[in-house]
């Protein structure tokens, strides 16, 4: 009786064991994509700051800087080029 309780506690905790496992595999994998999927990155903006410093800073150097600045107003639904010390805006990644 008593080898029977520990066989089923044993194969129990074995089970939870692998489930476990492939539960945090799963969620590391999910992470994954959805960091290799987004072809923007968030940046703060600094004191001092203009859409075009960032767009130089971050943006792609063979393009356009005028239509980085306009793809990053766009995305970040900016009505105005003005951009405030704290706020974090998406910019497309190099």
């Amino acid at each position: 009786m008593i080898k029977l309780k520990k066989k089923r506690i044993v194969i129990f905790a074995f089970l939870l064991i692998v489930i476990l496992f492939s539960m945090s595999l799963s969620y590391g994998q999910q992470k994954e994509e959805k960091r290799g999927n987004d072809p923007y990155q968030l940046v703060t903006v600094r004191e001092g700051d203009t859409l075009w410093d960032i767009a130089c800073q971050y943006g792609e150097k063979e393009k356009d800087l005028r239509s980085i600045v306009y793809n990053i107003r766009q995305v970040n639904q900016l009505e105005t080029p003005v951009v405030y010390p704290g706020q974090q805006i998406k910019v497309p990644k190099e």
